[in-house]
């Protein structure tokens, strides 16, 4: 992996996936798409470890949620979200 932005791609040429390496590392949004160009994982790295929320869709359209930090990452239900939101008062 280069320094800087990455790209790597599908053989029909669309962007498969977009992430930045600081110092070796992962720094910043990591993204990945389908085939279709459908944005499927996006994640936040700091110092090439997953920091905060990351989202993936599964093949059946499931959204997974989960929170990182301190390099542990932690599962969290969808209905346990709308508490999480409601609980930070945005």
């Amino acid at each position: 992996m280069k320094e800087g932005t990455n790209h790597t791609y599908y053989t029909n040429g669309k962007v498969k996936e977009e992430f930045t390496i600081v110092n070796g590392k992962k720094e910043g949004t990591h993204r990945i798409w389908n085939e279709e160009s459908n944005l499927i994982y996006e994640a936040f790295y700091v110092n090439g470890k997953k920091e905060g929320i990351s989202l993936s869709l599964s093949e059946d359209n499931t959204l997974h949620i989960s929170y990182s930090t301190n390099d542990k990452n932690e599962f969290i239900p969808i209905n346990k979200v709308k508490e999480l939101f409601i609980k930070s008062k945005f």
